[in-house]
């Protein structure tokens, strides 16, 4: 009798080892498919606000060059269409000046559309961790160098 309760108890230990196993392996593979999900998902978002943004860009160059000149930038800021297209990308059309000056990163006087769509990306939104840690590190550079 008590060869048979073991033999009871290690095929029923078994079964529950093997049924755990299988539920298991289910939850790994369901996070593997959720990281590839959000991965594609930023993918998506990311490429739909390049898409926002060329569309911006389309707006506010008058003369469909590709180039957008501060007049042209200026100009389109004053239409109320455009400066609720750069509210709702998260970019302040109060700080017209400046945020011509961040977009012009080759400092010609003219922001070209590789410049545009790469400068709003990196302005849009509030500040990250690591841009106030990036800011910092610059920061004390630019103070050892001066001492």
């Amino acid at each position: 009798a008590a060869v048979l309760v073991c033999f009871v108890f290690i095929n029923l230990f078994s079964v529950l080892n093997i049924v755990t196993g299988i539920f298991v392996d289910g939850a790994i593979e369901l996070a593997r498919r959720d990281r590839a999900m959000m991965i594609e998902k930023q993918s998506v978002h990311r490429e739909a606000n390049r898409a926002h943004l060329i569309a911006l860009l389309t707006q506010v160059d008058r003369d469909g060059d590709g180039i957008i000149s501060k007049e042209e930038f200026f100009s389109a800021l004053q239409e109320g269409e455009i400066q609720k297209f750069m509210d709702a990308l998260g970019i302040d059309p109060d700080n017209a000046a400046e945020v011509f000056i961040l977009l012009d990163s080759d400092g010609d006087g003219v922001v070209h559309l590789m410049e545009f769509i790469q400068g709003m990306e990196k302005i849009r939104g509030e500040a990250r961790s690591v841009d106030i840690h990036m800011l910092l590190l610059h920061t004390r550079k630019i103070i050892d160098i001066l001492n």
